[in-house]
């Protein structure tokens, strides 16, 4: 008895006109590909659907987290080619890449600093206390759970490297997303080494 798998199907997608839609490889393959006339001959049946937005949907129910958020656009998620993307799609993970890395922390004046948004924010209000009160100290929380005590002029100096961590990330997602659109960033790994 075949059962069936989710993250080895087929589906005639009728909106797009583009094939037959692989969720092995995340690509249109022609009816004649060796690997599809193979599974049909298993006696496994193609299944139809309306547009990838709806496979989309039925995907993420069927097997949640099989494929990276950062594929979908709204409409479309399938890939031009095994390990190929779309501009779209590597501008999208590149997005994620620096939002990662924003919120994944840094060390600053040898403090590992938290750096997701509510860390962020209660950093800016320590700056701000610190900033009209030179006489400030607090004992900061670190990303490595110890206790570091701080005074205004140490707690103003996390606050700026902070906002200097953040422009920098910002900054890398830019050069990489002009480099998308340029076409000379073409991979993942491409985008990878620019958050390293």
């Amino acid at each position: 008895m075949n059962f069936f798998d989710p993250k080895n199907n087929y589906w005639l997608v009728t909106a797009s006109g583009s094939g037959i839609y692989s969720s092995a490889t995340n690509t249109y393959v022609p009816a004649n590909n060796v690997d599809y006339v193979n599974w049909q001959a298993k006696g496994l049946e193609t299944r139809r659907i309306a547009s990838e937005a709806e496979l989309w949907e039925s995907l993420a129910q069927l097997v949640p987290g099989y494929l990276p958020d950062w594929l979908f656009n709204g409409t479309t998620f399938s890939q031009p080619g095994v390990g190929v993307y779309t501009a779209v799609q590597l501008a999208a993970y590149a997005a994620m890449k620096r939002y990662n890395k924003e919120v994944g922390g840094t060390t600053i004046g040898g403090v590992p600093v938290l750096t997701d948004d509510r860390s962020k924010m209660l950093i800016i209000g320590a700056c701000v206390a610190a900033s009209a009160d030179p006489t400030w100290t607090t004992v900061w929380q670190g990303a490595d759970g110890n206790a570091y005590p701080l005074n205004a002029t140490q707690m103003v100096a996390v606050g700026n490297g902070v906002q200097a961590f953040v422009s920098l990330c910002f900054g890398i997602y830019a050069t990489t997303k002009a480099a998308i659109e340029a076409g000379t960033i073409t991979a993942l790994a491409q985008i990878d080494a620019a958050f390293a």
